[in-house]
């Protein structure tokens, strides 16, 4: 299981000899494929060769702010668990990590040191590709690309981030209340 949802980052985890792959945020219908594709082949006697499974969709992308369809994914998860404050807990959570991660962000940048920038940044784009919040997720991958080359992002970058941080979280509280 990765935060890497690109087609690359398929092939380079099959390359090292992992059996299969399957990108967060994790969509149970993936998920369920995945374990059935294995499990078949478990009562047949042998492992699944490698290569032959097929990357799962990823959730990131788009300019939308939030992406709804991970959203109601979290609200039937809080439904089959039987625990309706299951999504305002998950967006708290995700709140305080990202405030956090921000935090490590301006402090990296402070320090000039790219590989504590692309760490929080992978952190950040974890987070927030796991609780839907797109826009978030997308500024964050560019920083930890950056930050991985070596290159450090200007106030205006961090702003932004920020700003869209900001946006979503107001949004997210607000899809929270909605919950069952």
């Amino acid at each position: 299981m990765t935060a890497g949802a690109r087609h690359e980052d398929w092939e380079r985890c099959l390359s090292v000899g992992m059996d299969d792959y399957l990108a967060k945020a994790v969509k149970m219908q993936d998920l369920l494929t995945v374990v059935a594709r294995w499990a078949a082949d478990r009562r047949r006697g042998h492992r699944l060769s490698r290569g032959r499974c097929e990357p799962m969709s990823s959730s990131r992308g788009g300019d939308d702010l939030l992406d709804m369809q991970r959203i109601e994914e979290l609200r039937e998860l809080a439904e089959e668990t039987g625990d309706p404050a299951f999504l305002v807990r998950l967006v708290d959570r995700y709140l305080e990590d990202a405030a956090s991660r921000l935090a490590e962000l301006r402090e990296a940048t402070g320090r000039r040191d790219s590989s504590a920038l692309a760490a929080a940044a992978h952190a950040l784009k974890g987070g927030s590709v796991t609780i839907g919040a797109k826009r978030v997720a997308a500024l964050s991958a560019d920083l930890e690309a950056a930050g991985r080359r070596g290159e450090l992002p200007g106030p205006e970058e961090l702003a932004r981030v920020s700003a869209d941080l900001q946006v979503a979280a107001a949004t997210l509280r607000a899809q929270g209340d909605k919950a069952p």
